[in-house]
């Protein structure tokens, strides 16, 4: 709650950011016994400045991905975490979902065959996971 007050109140990333991110890293040690590298971090900072980053296979894009995700998602605008299929969707929607409740955020998924209702929930999550596909047709 006190990280989206001050998020709302537009306060400095430079102070903000390494409290969230600092935050998220510790509630993913808690829930998926993993702590972000120094290239994570750098990655997700770069994210967060709406910057593009390329990371290779294995180098934790996943995990990476749920620290931007945190921060961005304290401005109230919906974050969409974009995977290339509904399997990567489900499996970081249901891996990282313990993750962002524990901060206190809420988090949808977004599949093919999904009716309007749960449709409409999973957006209304504070980040949602779809594929980019996906978020095309919901789109239309």
């Amino acid at each position: 709650g006190a990280f989206r007050a001050e998020a709302r109140r537009g306060a400095p990333d430079r102070g903000l950011l390494p409290r969230v991110f600092g935050a998220a890293a510790e509630s993913c040690r808690r829930h998926l016994g993993l702590l972000p590298y120094p290239a994570q971090y750098a990655a997700a900072a770069s994210l967060t400045r709406c910057e593009i980053v390329q990371m290779n296979t294995g180098e934790g894009k996943s995990l990476t991905a749920v620290l931007p995700a945190c921060r961005m998602a304290l401005d109230g605008r919906g974050v969409h975490v974009i995977t290339v299929n509904e399997y990567l969707a489900r499996r970081d929607y249901e891996a990282n979902r313990p993750v962002f409740e524990a901060l206190g955020l809420s988090v949808g998924l977004s599949l093919s065959g999904m009716n309007a209702e749960e449709k409409q929930a999973a957006y209304g999550a504070d980040i949602t996971y779809a594929t980019a596909t996906e978020l095309g047709f919901d789109y239309l």
